[in-house]
């Protein structure tokens, strides 16, 4: 069973390490905004830009600011093993 972690982008052990494939779960935080964003999965990698501290999410489909989606949505994470889909 995989163990879910809440996001916090202020430590370390919050936050899954650059490039490792990850899951997010995406639960609205407000209930009026449950009827356009609904809760979702996503899987992806966070990147660093540079040498600064900065992580962006990459989940394939686009790269977002995981702090814009910390105001939106509660954020949990689990690290996921890579697959080569063979």
């Amino acid at each position: 069973m995989n163990h879910w972690k809440r996001l916090d982008l202020r430590g370390k052990s919050s936050v899954p390490p650059p490039d490792a494939l990850a899951v997010l779960y995406l639960e609205p935080l407000d209930s009026r905004a449950v009827l356009s964003k609904a809760d979702h999965y996503e899987i992806g990698c966070f990147q660093k830009c540079d040498d600064s501290r900065k992580v962006w999410w990459n989940s394939g489909r686009s790269v977002v600011d995981p702090v814009k989606l910390q105001k939106i949505y509660k954020i949990w994470w689990h690290l996921e093993q890579e697959f080569d889909g063979g």
